[in-house]
């Protein structure tokens, strides 16, 4: 089934502004010939901003993998993946999130990968992060 997921994190004392909605244009997967390979990032801004967020937002990797790397996403998200080290109490995950929609002919979207390793208190913490570029 084909359908667009816009989530928004704001903080509780603003209100929500309106998410547009997103154009039903072809999958980017279909337009792009290959992904070139992520290049590694420093994560330090990524947990300066986890600092900041709620810690309930730490008990879901994909919730503050979205939420450290909302500044950052110019684009539409088109895909939201998570990799656990294992199935049953994973320790680590890496969070992959597609945004198309750049304002750019030649750049399709960015691939971001925010990798996360569980702590003693059952959370999730930034440990890693890499972005890739998805150009024609």
């Amino acid at each position: 089934a084909n359908f667009d997921l816009a989530i928004q994190v704001t903080d509780e004392k603003q209100p929500l502004a309106p998410v547009d909605e997103p154009d039903h244009a072809a999958p980017l997967a279909d337009s792009v010939s290959s992904s070139p390979p992520l290049e590694a990032k420093a994560h330090a801004p990524l947990l300066e901003r986890q600092a900041t967020l709620p810690a309930d937002l730490a008990k879901s990797p994909a919730a503050l993998a979205a939420a450290v790397l909302s500044p950052d996403l110019l684009g539409h998200i088109t895909e939201a993946k998570a990799d656990f080290d294992t199935m049953e109490n994973p320790s680590e995950v890496t969070v992959t999130i597609t945004e198309r929609g750049i304002l750019d002919d030649d750049l399709l979207g960015v691939k971001h990968a925010v990798s996360l390793a569980r702590t003693k208190n059952d959370e999730w913490r930034v440990v890693g992060y890499a972005r890739g570029e998805i150009r024609r």
